[in-house]
């Protein structure tokens, strides 16, 4: 049973650390002022560019 238990502990750990990735990188995006971005984009900012393109509405 203890044994299962250290088993399975590295998938958990492994998932709870792409868990936390996901979560930074969606505060990040929603974070992130939308009038800045564009500024930046308009600016020539390859990530503001990238990041922008979610949200761009067509």
């Amino acid at each position: 049973m203890f044994t299962a238990l250290l088993g399975l502990a590295p998938i958990v750990i492994a998932l709870l650390t792409l868990s936390a990735l996901f979560s930074a990188a969606e505060t990040s995006m929603t974070g992130a002022s939308r009038s800045r971005m564009h500024q930046l984009e308009r600016e020539g900012d390859a990530s503001a560019r990238r990041s922008s393109c979610p949200t761009r509405r067509r």
